[in-house]
């Protein structure tokens, strides 16, 4: 079978067309390759190729980088496309990619401002190729984004008002003060890193305290959760992951942290100044080395506050505490 393209109007064999879905395209492959580079140099050829790259990465079409964005959630196309083409950051950078004759570290990319969350409405925005590629391998900056850390909520639950929060008469004002204090330091686009023990109550009262408070809100699992809570809550908002994992790493202006539940002697590069951030303790111990409880009755013991402890706050609190640094034992004596 033979087909004439419709660009260069040379007669040529079925095999030389790409097909889309039963039908073969009008150009062939040679001219649909020169026309494709060239359209997606348009604005909106780019924005095809954009969207078509975030799909296949958060789908596992890319498998080099499957296990980074396999499941993650993404906008519909036309929820992207309309919040490109509103984006007064992408007209600008895609204009100066252009007078730059479309040097690659110029060009628009999509940048996710926190990591663990996917390509959704509040959590895109266009930067340079450059700064998306250094961004990717040097973690968090403070300077330009707000994080927080908070640990045992304890929602619902009526018996820690006897053992820790006697100030408040039910477990209905200590959700509604929790609610309007952590609102008052926690922005929308803000991070809060929840440490686990969300809820020893009613799940669907849990689950609608939560769905009030402000900001990204990544939670790993304590020894008061459960799967079916975290199951439940992770229905709440795309703003919300409530992770199984019991221990997590994160670099904050290239400072190792690990955080975990409940508070451990050593961690990853503890010797060496990582910070460690736990909750469980409930005010009642200090911390080994460079560490400390930011779960919410520390907070009042602290700063004096029901609420999440900011970064710079965990970060002044540490500064003047002694590194642990673990004596290896000797051989012999080991023995």
């Amino acid at each position: 079978m033979a087909k004439i393209c419709s660009k260069c109007s040379e007669d040529k064999q079925d095999s030389e067309f790409q097909k889309c879905g039963n039908k073969l395209r009008s150009m062939c492959k040679p001219c649909m390759k020169v026309w494709s580079k060239s359209y997606e140099k348009t604005e909106k050829g780019f924005l095809m190729r954009a969207y078509r790259n975030l799909v296949s990465r958060c789908t596992g079409v890319q498998s080099n980088k499957r296990h980074l964005y396999q499941g993650m959630q993404y906008l519909s196309r036309e929820e992207f496309y309309a919040l490109s083409e509103e984006s007064t950051d992408f007209k600008g950078l895609f204009s100066a990619w252009e007078v730059s004759g479309y040097d690659q570290k110029l060009a628009p990319s999509v940048d996710r401002i926190w990591p663990m969350f996917g390509y959704i409405k509040d959590n895109i925005r266009w930067v340079t190729h450059s700064v998306n590629s250094s961004r990717a391998t040097t973690g968090f900056h403070t300077e330009h984004e707000s994080i927080h850390w908070t640990s045992d909520l304890h929602l619902g639950h009526k018996n820690i008002l006897k053992y820790n929060r006697q100030e408040f008469s039910s477990v209905e004002e200590m959700h509604e003060h929790l609610v309007e204090q952590w609102n008052l330091v926690v922005g929308e686009q803000d991070l809060v890193f929840n440490l686990g023990d969300v809820c020893l109550g009613n799940l669907e009262t849990a689950a609608d305290v939560l769905g009030r408070l402000n900001g990204f809100i990544y939670t790993i699992f304590a020894n008061h959760d459960s799967e079916k809570s975290f199951d439940l809550f992770n229905t709440i908002s795309q703003k919300q992951i409530y992770s199984f994992d019991p221990l997590k790493e994160i670099n904050v202006d290239r400072k190792l942290i690990a955080m975990c539940h409940f508070p451990l002697v050593c961690w990853n590069k503890s010797e060496h100044g990582s910070l460690h951030v736990f909750g469980h303790a409930h005010g009642s111990i200090e911390g080994v080395g460079k560490s400390m409880d930011v779960g919410l009755d520390s907070a009042k013991k602290l700063i004096n506050e029901f609420r999440p402890f900011s970064h710079k706050e965990v970060v002044e609190i540490l500064k003047n505490k002694e590194v642990f640094a673990r004596r290896h034992a000797d051989t012999d004596n080991d023995l």
